[in-house]
């Protein structure tokens, strides 16, 4: 309380926080002070533990503890550890508070074991998108390949149903030209006419249904 008499009649307006120290104890000031008149917290060590005990289940919960310090770095409750990569340290610019907070994880074998299994799951998700990516360029390679395979298939199928088709519809033109026009005078020559442009057209109708059959083929898998 002198010590925040004193600042009062240093300072007549304004507010601050501080940590001092009465026989190895801590003690928290804060302060806000008007022209008239200053108003304070005074908070020793049985308070400082009573708050922080009633945020421990939290840090326990959460597999952590806490240490904290003054601005000179005099421990307040427990002390700093010694492994940097494994804490979280707020100077008092940070943390709003005369203070230096650090949290720091109660089991590092925990800890190392998590990070372990996360970064198990990360590469088992970077193999599975691995194979996914090449799986996708398969397809579009074999889809790229086989293209060309089908246009040339195609084209052969179109030559080959074009050529015979062709055949049969010359031959029964040529001799349909020949009996319309009279120049076939002999009968027996006429009937061997007549017999080819049946066997044609015969042949002719075997094609179309043949091809229509093959239409009712599902395609392979």
């Amino acid at each position: 309380m002198e010590q925040l008499w004193e600042e009062w009649q240093r300072s007549s307006r304004g507010a601050g926080r501080r940590i001092v120290w009465v026989d190895d104890e801590p003690v928290l000031l804060v302060w806000v002070s008007g022209p008239e008149s200053t108003a304070g917290l005074v908070a020793g060590s049985e308070q400082l533990s009573s708050w922080i005990d009633g945020v421990e289940p939290t840090f326990e919960a959460e597999g952590v503890t806490l240490a904290i310090a003054d601005v000179e770095g005099r421990p307040i409750i427990a002390k700093f550890a010694e492994q940097p990569e494994m804490q979280a340290t707020r100077a008092p610019p940070e943390s709003g508070l005369p203070l230096t907070v650090q949290v720091v994880s109660a089991s590092l074998d925990a800890d190392f074991a998590q990070f372990a299994e996360r970064r198990r799951l990360l590469l088992l998700g970077m193999s599975v998108v691995a194979m996914l990516v090449l799986l996708g360029l398969y397809a579009v390679m074999r889809g790229v390949t086989r293209e060309p395979e089908a246009a040339r298939l195609q084209s052969n199928f179109v030559s080959a149903v074009s050529h015979e088709f062709r055949t049969p519809l010359t031959s029964m033109r040529q001799l349909t030209e020949l009996l319309a026009s009279g120049r076939v005078a002999s009968d027996e020559r006429r009937e061997h006419y007549y017999a080819v442009i049946k066997r044609e057209s015969e042949r002719l109708h075997r094609l179309v249904e043949g091809r229509l059959d093959s239409r009712r083929i599902p395609p392979p898998r």
